[in-house]
């Protein structure tokens, strides 16, 4: 599994295929990134930037600076055609690395 450390881009590059396995050329394409940050999931979405000529790869940037360590879940969609790429990779983060605070204190049950 690839390992990231917090506070570096998640750098995506895909290609999108058919069932076939045949490159093909969506209109648009979107990155989302599930994570935790103070205990809670989070999904975000990045518009993902075309290939430039002669190329095929679809290009995002995710930054990583918000989220917890530990692992994270990732999936590319196209539209027209619809297509998806998925995969997983390990933030990685010491004491040293600044992160989310950990969730509010709420407070100590109460009991009678």
């Amino acid at each position: 599994m690839k390992t990231i450390v917090r506070g570096n881009p998640f750098a995506a590059s895909v290609v999108f295929r058919d069932s076939a396995g045949s490159i093909i050329t969506p209109t648009s394409a979107t990155l989302y990134v599930n994570f935790y940050a103070r205990g809670r999931r989070h999904t975000d979405q990045v518009t993902m930037t075309p290939p430039q000529p002669g190329a095929s790869a679809w290009t995002a940037s995710w930054d990583s600076s918000s989220a917890e360590s530990g692992e994270v879940q990732w999936c590319a969609r196209s539209s027209d055609p619809a297509a998806a790429v998925e995969g997983t990779f390990c933030l990685e983060a010491n004491a040293a690395n600044p992160g989310p605070q950990d969730a509010p204190f709420q407070g100590f049950p109460y009991f009678m």
